[in-house]
């Protein structure tokens, strides 16, 4: 799909940001989460927790076999409480999870077989480091078109990534449900 074409906030916020990263220089990912709050103000963290959502919902989810992501997908739940998806008509999409083309303007899936427990818990996936420590004997070949500033931050990367311990799963959940805003139906 050609950029600008998605009419999504998020994919339009992004592409503020790559338009004023054009006129930038950060030579570290602190300078880029500077400049992104500089583009885009209110809240950002360069650290963040990642769940092993895969390994422990994919027992109770349908295997699509090889279809690996959607373009663009709905996420809902149903009148009846049941999760589901629906996809946007996309003729390999729907050929490797239906067989054949639909004719539908979109077609609808159950995510789970049956309700997964309500106390699962998911594991933190811990950062890979390897990008990092490839990263780090070239820094001072780059002495001469990054910042002092940039220089230190990146040679402490590894450490302040390493320290991050993360945020319990449960904690988020009870943040996001804090935060939840009623859905209106406007017709």
């Amino acid at each position: 799909m050609m950029p600008g074409h998605t009419h999504c906030d998020v994919d339009a916020r992004f592409g503020n940001f790559s338009t004023y990263l054009n006129g930038k220089e950060c030579g570290s990912p602190q300078e880029l989460m500077t400049s992104f709050l500089e583009c885009i103000p209110g809240e950002a963290h360069m650290k963040q927790s990642i769940y092993n959502f895969k390994e422990v919902l994919t027992p109770h989810c349908y295997n699509y076999g090889k279809l690996k992501s959607m373009y663009d997908f709905h996420l809902y739940v149903d009148s009846e409480g049941v999760p589901m998806v629906e996809n946007a008509r996309f003729e390999l999409s729907e050929t490797l999870l239906c067989g054949s083309r639909q004719k539908q303007d979109s077609f609808v899936s159950k995510i789970f077989k049956k309700p997964p427990p309500l106390d699962l818990q998911f594991a933190l996936v811990m950062p890979k480091l390897e990008g990092i420590d490839k990263m780090i004997p070239n820094i001072p070949k780059w002495e001469k078109v990054i910042t002092a500033t940039a220089k230190s931050q990146l040679q402490n990367l590894k450490e302040e990534i390493r320290s991050h311990v993360g945020i319990p799963f449960a904690s988020l959940l009870h943040t996001i449900q804090d935060k939840v805003v009623p859905l209106i139906h406007c017709k």
